[in-house]
């Protein structure tokens, strides 16, 4: 019998991983691909969801991940154990006292302003990361539309292209992408709004692609039934992703102008 992988995780992470609350087993998007990952590896997986500071404080006291033997990372180039360079770039411990000089005091004070420096990562960089991880999510079946390909050629190369945005206006859109993205993220982490918001005093109208796995369908649909509102409509779209104005632009404009601009709700999934 081959040791079992061991997987770590949030308990409250839906729609990629949860435990559920009536039978106490994990759930959700991540669990399914371990599920299958198992069965192509032939190799068991054992899953625990905990309170993500929890999973984290056991990973970092080897808990889930036992400590290796040996060293399993090498580091080359300026991070090279004996590199020259190293000590400019790595924090340093404390170090007995020595009689200084006027030269090794020059030194001291170049290596602390180069260390000195705040970790700063480009605009360039930062859209790399992200369009990165877009494109890997996008493998998975976690993308804008149900049958793109490339989220860097279809989606971010695309909206350079428009030619009813300036070149600031395009640059500002996926700045406040990931601007909102680091700000925000522990926020909607750690907000429940099923707790938080049960009614609403205004039309509310959720409009969902089937094949969405960035928001998670089933979820969307148990939250629009739980939610009150004067009015609300569900409406799905049988042929997107997460952005269906994108996938299907005619049902959209549809919708808000027979229902939302109105009021009403008569184009809406039967409740």
């Amino acid at each position: 019998m081959r040791q079992p992988l061991r997987y770590g995780g949030d308990l409250a992470f839906a729609p990629f991983e949860w435990l559920d609350a009536a039978s106490g087993q994990p759930l959700g998007f991540q669990v399914e691909l371990l599920a299958e990952l198992q069965r192509e590896l032939d190799q068991p997986i054992t899953i625990a969801l905990r309170p993500w500071a929890e999973t984290m404080a056991a990973f970092r006291a080897g808990a889930l991940v036992p400590r290796p033997r040996l060293q399993l990372i090498r580091f080359h180039g300026v991070l090279a154990p004996n590199a020259r360079l190293r000590a400019l770039v790595v924090p340093q411990g404390p170090v007995a006292a020595e009689p200084a000089t006027e030269a090794a005091v020059a030194s001291e004070c170049e290596a602390e302003t180069i260390q000195g420096r705040p970790h700063r990562i480009s605009c360039r960089m930062r859209i790399s990361e992200f369009v990165t991880s877009r494109c890997r999510r996008q493998q998975l079946g976690v993308g804008t539309t149900h049958d793109m390909k490339s989220v860097l050629t279809d989606m971010f190369l695309a909206s350079l292209l428009h030619r009813e945005y300036t070149l600031g206006e395009k640059i500002n859109l996926w700045r406040g992408k990931l601007f909102s993205g680091s700000r925000l993220w522990n926020t909607q982490l750690s907000t429940d709004l099923t707790q938080k918001v049960s009614r609403l005093e205004v039309p509310v109208y959720f409009l969902q692609g089937v094949f969405d796995h960035t928001v998670s369908y089933p979820l969307a649909k148990s939250r629009f039934e739980q939610l009150e509102a004067p009015v609300k409509g569900s409406c799905t779209f049988k042929q997107s992703a997460h952005t269906p104005f994108f996938e299907e632009p005619d049902k959209v404009r549809e919708i808000l102008r027979g229902d939302v601009l109105t009021g009403a709700n008569g184009r809406a999934d039967p409740q």
